[in-house]
């Protein structure tokens, strides 16, 4: 599977990265330690929050958890999804 992010799914992908980085600083933490907290690899955080990996649905759900979003940052994926999935249709 592709990781590397669609140059076309800039709108709904930096939106989801917005939401990530927000909770996350909301929360007072770093990249590193919502990683650690999520058992993912520091620098995948840092990609998907620049737009340069796509989010997988595993990794919005536990950064939702995580951070305590109340389901926002899985909305925004879910959003992210469905454009995805509409484009490569």
């Amino acid at each position: 599977m592709d990781t590397r992010a669609d140059p076309g799914d800039t709108g709904r992908a930096g939106a989801f990265a917005a939401e990530v980085a927000y909770w996350r600083e909301v929360r007072g933490l770093s990249k590193r330690a919502l990683a650690a907290a999520m058992s993912f690899d520091p620098s995948y955080v840092s990609h998907v929050e620049s737009g340069r990996h796509k989010p997988t649905e595993e990794f919005a759900r536990l950064a939702d958890e995580t951070l305590n979003a109340g389901k926002a940052i899985r909305r925004r994926w879910m959003d992210y999804d469905s454009t995805r999935t509409r484009t490569r249709a």
